[in-house]
């Protein structure tokens, strides 16, 4: 289990996250507009940003966390750009460091039609390209927890299908990091919380907020409220308000607040 409380932090003296709550049990979705604060709540889970509060990953406080090859695994690039390596020993590096076989990962390169990047450097690749490497070297370790910060940007739509299919097939626990409403029908079973201005909303279910609207002001039974632009908005079932499965993006909610 992932358990965050009060989790504050500041980025050049700028608040960025507000007091955050929550816990990952199961798979979930960490959703929200650009901007929101979601990759620097990665960051704190992963202990690369300073912060107030506790973050706990079973257990232990990230804080003094060291050397546990399998307990977390991402797909941030600042990690893999460490070693300037060609994509196939970087790998290789990786897994070696982790304990994991790198038949798995060679496994996901098939899977996701990298071969052609092994001899290249990461930096030389495409956004998508590199995007998917990283998410290669998060998903193929094996760990318990893996920590994935807009895994699906810039990838094409063949292999965004490709890869929905790998990470639900992971066996640890998935924190998926979006501001992408279409990838969402894939994992309607999943646990997901809403963040905005640094704040984080819920729990609910992915599937319950496809189906669910937007409406203006504190509504009762609602899923959960949020604040956005100074508005209070309550994410309610059923009819009335703005379906958010309509949306294109997660935006909307300032025109809307």
């Amino acid at each position: 289990m992932i358990r965050v409380s009060g989790l504050t932090a500041r980025l050049d003296g700028r608040p960025v996250l507000r007091g955050v709550d929550m816990e990952v049990e199961r798979n979930t979705v960490l959703l929200g507009p650009n901007g929101s604060g979601k990759s620097t709540l990665l960051r704190a889970v992963l202990g690369l940003v300073p912060y107030e509060g506790r973050v706990e990953v079973d257990g232990l406080e990230v804080r003094g966390i060291r050397a546990r090859p399998g307990l977390v695994a991402a797909n941030l690039a600042e990690i893999y750009y460490l070693v300037d390596l060609p994509v196939g020993r970087l790998m290789s590096l990786y897994m070696w460091l982790a304990g994991s076989d790198m038949g798995r990962a060679v496994e996901l390169v098939e899977a996701l039609g990298l071969r052609g990047v092994l001899g290249k450097k990461l930096w030389s690749l495409s956004s998508g390209e590199a995007k998917l490497v990283c998410n290669v070297m998060a998903l193929a370790v094996g760990a318990r927890h893996v920590l994935l910060d807009e895994p699906f940007e810039n990838v094409d739509p063949a292999r965004r299908k490709a890869l929905i299919g790998l990470i639900g097939g992971v066996k640890g626990t998935v924190l998926l990091v979006t501001h992408e409403l279409s990838v969402l029908r894939h994992l309607a079973d999943w646990d997901l919380y809403f963040m905005a201005e640094g704040k984080v909303y819920g729990k609910a279910r992915v599937g319950d907020l496809l189906d669910a609207h937007i409406a203006p002001g504190r509504v009762e039974g609602a899923l959960f409220e949020v604040e956005v632009g100074g508005a209070r908005l309550s994410i309610v079932k059923g009819s009335g308000g703005h379906r958010i499965g309509d949306f294109e993006s997660l935006d909307k909610l300032y025109e809307l607040a």
